[in-house]
C-alpha cells in the first residue's frame, strides 16, 4: 500500500528549483506517493506564515529555495515554532560560494530563468530546426539518419526530431549556417 508524502516547495521565485530537487528526493522513496504543492512569488512575510500553516495542517515537509535578504531565517524560526519540518536549500549553498568568492550574491529573485539574448537565440535555433525538418540545405529530402548541422553562437542539445528523422546537433560555429556531411565539424 502506497503511502502519501506532501512536499509543499516555497520561493520567492517560480519554484522550479525546489519542485525538481523535491522529485529527485521523492524518487528515493518509491513506497510514497509525492503530492506536491508550489508556493510561488512569496513576497511578504504573510505568505511565508500562511504557507507554512498549511504545511502544518497537512503535515508537509516544507523545502524552500528563498534568495530574498531574510526570507530563509524568517520561515525558518517560523516553521519550527510551528514545529514544521522545513528545508532551507539555498542559504547553505549561498554561504559556501561567499565564503570562497569574498562576494555577496544578490539577492535576486529569479536570477537563473533571465531571458536574455541566449536564450532567444537557443529558442530561434530551435524554430529553424523544426521549420526545416527532413530538409537538407537546398531544400531537398534528407535520407534517413542524415544529420543536419546547425550553426549557431551557442551550442544546441543533440536530439531525435519527433516529427522526422532530421537530427539537431549541437556544434558551436557561425551563426545561421547549415552545412551537409562534407563539412561536418569534428566531434570532441
Amino acid at each position: 500500500m502506497t503511502q502519501e508524502l506532501n512536499l509543499y516547495i516555497m520561493s520567492d521565485s517560480v519554484g522550479e528549483t525546489g519542485l525538481r530537487l523535491a522529485q529527485a528526493v521523492a524518487a528515493q522513496f518509491p513506497n510514497f506517493e509525492a503530492h506536491y504543492v508550489r508556493f510561488p512569488f512569496i513576497h511578504t512575510e504573510e505568505k511565508i506564515y500562511s504557507a507554512l500553516d498549511e504545511a502544518k495542517k497537512e503535515n508537509a515537509l516544507a523545502i524552500m529555495t528563498f534568495v530574498t535578504s531574510g526570507f530563509a531565517q524568517l520561515a525558518t524560526h517560523y516553521a519550527k515554532d510551528q514545529g514544521v519540518i522545513a528545508i532551507d536549500v539555498m542559504s547553505p549553498i549561498l554561504s559556501g560560494i561567499k565564503s570562497i568568492t569574498h562576494e555577496e550574491p544578490n539577492h535576486v529573485p529569479g536570477a537563473v530563468h533571465d531571458l536574455n539574448e541566449r536564450y532567444f537565440d537557443r529558442i530561434s535555433a530551435m524554430e529553424f530546426a523544426v521549420l526545416y525538418d527532413g530538409l537538407c540545405f537546398d531544400g531537398i529530402p534528407a535520407p534517413a539518419n542524415d544529420c543536419l548541422w546547425l550553426e549557431s553562437r551557442h551550442r544546441l542539445f543533440s536530439t531525435r526530431s519527433s516529427q522526422s528523422r532530421t537530427q539537431v546537433c549541437g556544434r558551436s560555429v557561425q551563426k545561421n549556417r547549415l552545412h551537409g556531411d562534407q563539412h561536418r565539424p569534428p566531434i570532441d
